[in-house]
């Protein structure tokens, strides 16, 4: 899949990138549980068991409906949905002191650009740091996130320095050759590329921020 990049939005100096679903927001959750609410389901699992099961591995069932995928993407695609989204505890007083060692200049999300005014509203609400933000363009397939993601990665390189992100799927379609540093949040290993470390809490993003980019703001 290669892309036309050259429409980005621009990167004003050097810094970090953040991902929002799953690392600033707490997403998967959220849907599981309002979907859970929603509509019954054949298996008769708990709401716990149904999010291990299926959110938390990007998997749908088998026994989706059409009215469950339509309600799914609505929520998808959805702006304003964007806005109801809870943060993720810890997430925006660690991104504050991030900003002391290096700034914030992105955020790069799979969300569907048809998202990016509820996600920047969003964005406000919290009080994060403001920064470009780039969507996933409508043509590309949600399933294709992560290698979206990593090819913009490698273009934006070495005005953006790198990213904390929660999907390790993305490092392997990075290349070896990528010099930039994934931060890969809410995970305690992953099959790693060489510049990708593991970081089970936002304690542990800003430890390993401090140690990679120390005196760089």
């Amino acid at each position: 899949m290669n892309l036309d990049l050259s429409n980005l939005p621009k990167i004003n100096g050097k810094g970090l990138a953040l991902d929002i679903d799953e690392t600033l927001s707490r997403t998967g959750r959220a849907w599981a549980s309002e979907f859970y609410r929603t509509f019954t389901n054949p298996e008769g699992v708990t709401e716990e068991e149904y999010y291990n099961k299926y959110y938390a591995n990007s998997i749908l069932p088998e026994w989706f409906t059409q009215e469950m995928h339509a309600w799914v993407e609505e929520r998808r695609c959805s702006s304003e949905y964007q806005k109801t989204l809870p943060l993720i505890e810890g997430a925006i007083e660690t991104v504050k002191k991030i900003q002391d060692i290096v700034p914030i200049t992105a955020y790069i999300t799979a969300r569907p650009t048809s998202t990016e005014q509820g996600t920047k509203a969003w964005l406000d609400i919290h009080g994060f740091p403001k920064a470009s933000l780039i969507t996933k363009p409508e043509t590309i397939h949600w399933q294709d996130g992560p290698k979206w993601k990593a090819q913009v990665l490698e273009h934006l390189y070495p005005s953006v320095v790198g990213i904390v992100d929660d999907n390790p799927s993305m490092l392997q379609y990075l290349s070896h050759e990528y010099q930039g540093q994934v931060f890969v949040f809410d995970h305690e290993e992953a099959d790693l590329h060489p510049q990708a470390q593991t970081c089970a809490h936002w304690d542990m993003v800003y430890m390993q921020i401090q140690r990679h980019f120390g005196g760089l703001a």
